[in-house]
């Protein structure tokens, strides 16, 4: 359901059904490389089929963070209606509460190479269609101990003629701009 590059140029992949999190030797390897799984939390076993893990990604910086994985569930809400995300790291899963507001679901997740983290959301009701949010958090809010906010920068619905917003990706142009998609 999700994909992304670790720090090291291998393929992390998030699966949804069957909650896992894999690495892949795909650069050297190719499609021969064998998956090799990251300890996940043990709250996967409660994951809805198709509300669990939907996106991965690899922090390279700031320092506190660097070399952890952030994986966040579709929709995996606590016991204050927060959506649900992970800091995996090597001494075990760290769980974190991302802001749930306005009824979107998490879809996808980028970090940037600054440890900026955008957030892709979707929502779907029958009366109003879809609708998606971008969202970007500032490293500092992974160690506040609050759920973690981030500031909205894009919002639209189906009058900007969207569609099911299932992807996101960035680059960085010869301008030094970063370009979402």
């Amino acid at each position: 359901e999700g994909v992304g590059w670790a720090n090291d140029g291998d393929l992390v992949v998030a699966f949804e059904r069957y909650q896992r999190v894999a690495r892949y030797d795909f650069p050297r390897k190719g499609f021969k490389a064998r998956a090799t799984y990251l300890d996940v939390p043990n709250d996967v076993s409660e994951f809805s089929t198709n509300k669990g893990f939907e996106s991965v990604g690899q922090f390279s910086a700031p320092a506190a963070l660097a070399g952890q994985y952030l994986v966040i569930a579709e929709r995996f809400l606590d016991s204050a209606g927060n959506h649900s995300g992970w800091l995996l790291r090597p001494e075990g899963p760290h769980r974190l509460s991302f802001g749930r507001s306005g009824e979107f679901d998490m879809t996808d997740l980028e970090i940037l190479p600054d440890g900026r983290v955008v957030l892709l959301e979707r929502r779907f009701t029958v009366l109003f269609g879809l609708a998606m949010r971008l969202r970007v958090i500032e490293p500092e809010e992974f160690s506040s101990g609050r759920p973690i906010e981030g500031r909205v920068i894009l919002n639209a619905d189906s009058d900007k003629q969207i569609d099911n917003m299932e992807g996101l990706a960035s680059h960085i142009t010869l301008e030094g701009e970063t370009v979402l998609t």
